[in-house]
């Protein structure tokens, strides 16, 4: 996986954040992003957008124009 630091659980996913606005924190911040029990599962749909989108590095989410091209 590409972009923040992630770690893949039985679970779902554990993504390391670095630093925001609100947190300060060097280290960064760990969320835990837990498998859906819909089909509206947001590990499945990072999963599908990282395979549509075509990232294999850098930041997870990037700006997408009006004609569907992401940066």
């Amino acid at each position: 996986m590409v972009g923040p630091k992630t770690e893949r659980l039985r679970q779902g996913l554990v993504v390391t954040l670095r630093r925001s606005k609100t947190v300060q924190e060097v280290a960064g911040r760990k969320v835990g992003i837990p498998f859906g029990r819909s089909r509206h599962c947001p590990v499945l749909a990072l999963d599908r957008w990282l395979a549509v989108s075509g990232i294999e590095t850098g930041p997870f989410f990037r700006p997408v124009d009006r004609h569907g091209r992401v940066a």
